[in-house]
């Protein structure tokens, strides 16, 4: 997809926000995949909990009832890093409701996604072609003569 294609949204040092078309994507950085909990905020409270009225247009939907405007799908994506500091883990989550403790958070699914690295097949290891001949060089040893 083309960068054009999302939209950016302002966000206060607390993680990522995309939107694009019908899905809305906060990335945020988590521990073991715990997803972080909104706190007070009631924009993230409501991120959280919109969910619902998309899921019920879309039964609707499916249900031959017609669109009624579903809005966006919210969705977030947590990343964790190992102890060398390299990136370990993501999950994507979509997320049904939260309160002030990560107790409180709850979602219609939550799933870690696979590492990339461990989706790219083992490349052969066998040399290719001929090889170089290459052989050890005699040394001969060298009188050290005194040069006075």
């Amino acid at each position: 997809m083309p960068a054009e294609d999302f939209e950016l949204e302002e966000l206060a040092y607390s993680g990522l926000s995309l939107v694009r078309q019908d899905f809305h994507i906060k990335i945020f950085k988590s521990i073991n995949g715990e997803v972080p909990a909104p706190g007070s905020s009631k924009p993230r409270r409501r991120f959280y909990a919109q969910q619902q009225s998309f899921f019920a247009a879309l039964a609707k939907e499916e249900a031959g009832r017609g669109d009624d405007g579903q809005g966006t799908l919210n969705l977030i994506v947590l990343w964790d890093f190992d102890k060398a500091h390299r990136l370990s883990n993501f999950w994507l989550v979509c997320p049904k409701a939260g309160g002030n403790s990560r107790e409180s958070v709850e979602w219609h699914w939550h799933e870690q996604v696979p590492h990339v690295m461990e989706m790219v097949p083992e490349a052969e290891t066998e040399p290719v072609g001929e090889d170089i001949p290459i052989s050890k060089r005699k040394v001969t040893s060298v009188e050290s003569q005194n040069n006075d």
